[in-house]
């Protein structure tokens, strides 16, 4: 049985979510890896950064990234570290892509 899965709804086609704690300096060579892999591909992406309470300037990374790039950066920024779990799960609830992909910050 084929099936059809309209995707128009969606805001956009892809959203990838990352966990953030403590990567300061990861975030900026991971964004621009990211970006250029996914502006090839010709589809609608939103980049979800979750802040998990990160103390090394993380959450100013993440917000001016989201400043810079507004049609395709989102930061999600929590009160304090809760933890990888709940924020993948914050990432989830907040993506808007018919499909979730989820990438560690590390560069690993």
């Amino acid at each position: 049985m084929d099936t059809y899965q309209d995707n128009n709804h969606y805001p956009f086609d892809l959203s990838i979510v990352l966990p953030v704690y403590n990567e300061v300096d990861n975030i900026q060579p991971v964004h621009d890896e990211l970006a250029e892999v996914l502006g090839g591909l010709g589809q609608r992406y939103e980049i979800i950064y979750v802040d998990d309470g990160s103390r090394d300037g993380s959450r100013d990374k993440i917000v001016a990234l989201a400043a810079q790039h507004p049609n395709t950066v989102r930061a999600v920024l929590l009160r304090r570290n809760f933890g990888q779990t709940a924020a993948i799960q914050a990432g989830i609830d907040h993506a808007n892509g018919a499909i979730i992909t989820l990438m560690d910050a590390d560069l690993q």
